[in-house]
């Protein structure tokens, strides 16, 4: 049985048993992992209490050669990002960009550049002044970095290129124009600003990002946009979106509106 480490994220937990865990971990060079820690949820474990969703560490595990899952023998947190604990918004934004990784296939083939991706989305995450907006353009990175960018420019259709389109049909992957729109239908409407914001970001660094101005509206609809582009490619439903949806991303109430409820 080979030892290994790697420094990792860890982005999910499950409990198996009443002491043990299966923590899902995302390395820059080895993929995806599932490593099972025994005995982390006994209180005199040194593992324990330290080791929660979402943070970056150096593990150490073994595993038998062949085997999809390896055993942890010891995990040490390099940085917790302890301003997640008490900003639910964050911490949801950045539990839907991990379930992402975790549903994706193509995430282990680029493991290097989605940790890398991931790793600026969560040190810059806590700082950025627009937290839905910030998810949405590093979303738009990560399904180009799966091979699956986007087309915001031509149409998708007949292959037309335009300054401003109706919106995206996510099973094309990108916009449709006005003379395919009756016969491909779109799926997600798009004004001129929010299409001209994504188009930006996609030319846009890591860095750079951070200076791109969305309003919360276009904000919420960018980050609308990336989850139903997302789903269609990974061919799954996003959990943790629901919150997202119910709680963050909801219109805030008008004044009027609440006196009516009273």
């Amino acid at each position: 049985m080979a030892q290994h480490k790697t420094e990792a994220f860890l982005l999910r937990q499950v409990d198996y048993g009443e002491t043990t865990k299966i923590f899902t971990l995302l390395s820059r060079d080895a993929g995806k992992l599932s490593v099972i820690a025994k005995g982390v949820k006994r209180p005199k474990s040194k593992m324990g209490g330290a080791l929660e969703p979402i943070l970056r560490g150096e593990f150490s595990y073994y595993r038998r050669e062949g085997a999809n899952m390896g055993t942890l023998s010891r995990g040490e947190v390099l940085d917790g990002y302890e301003y997640l604990r008490s900003d639910l918004a964050r911490l949801s934004l950045a539990s839907l960009f991990a379930e992402c990784v975790i549903l994706s296939g193509e995430a282990d083939s680029h493991s290097g550049e989605v940790y890398d991706c991931l790793a600026h989305f969560l040190s810059t995450l806590e700082r950025a002044a627009n937290p839905v907006a910030h998810t949405a353009q590093y979303l738009l990175k990560f399904l180009a970095l799966l091979g699956f960018r986007p087309e915001l420019r031509i149409c998708t259709v007949c292959g037309r290129k335009a300054e401003s389109f109706p919106g995206v049909r996510s099973s094309r992957g990108g916009v449709v124009c006005g003379r395919c729109v009756s016969r491909e239908p779109v799926t997600f409407p798009l004004d001129k600003g929010l299409l001209n914001a994504l188009r930006a970001s996609q030319q846009m660094d890591y860095e750079r990002l951070a200076t791109l101005k969305m309003s919360a509206a276009q904000a919420n609809q960018a980050l609308r946009l990336m989850v139903q582009l997302l789903r269609e490619h990974l061919e799954s439903d996003l959990k943790s979106y629901g919150f997202l949806e119910s709680m963050v991303l909801r219109p805030a109430k008008s004044e009027s509106a609440r006196k009516k409820e009273k």
